[in-house]
């Protein structure tokens, strides 16, 4: 039990680390924990995740 409670944890940190997302438009990364709204340099609303 104690392996799961552990892997729990280390998801649970996984998931509050933001991800990193690139503009579509114009390039801009922006770090988030769900995909942006709105690029703040050119207020597009494409974006894709950056591995």
């Amino acid at each position: 039990m104690d392996t799961n409670k552990e892997k729990i944890i280390t998801d649970k940190q996984k998931a509050a680390r933001p991800s990193v997302y690139r503009c579509t438009s114009c390039g801009v990364t922006v770090q988030s924990n769900g995909t942006p709204k709105v690029c703040p340099k050119c207020d597009n609303e494409k974006f894709y995740l950056v591995k």
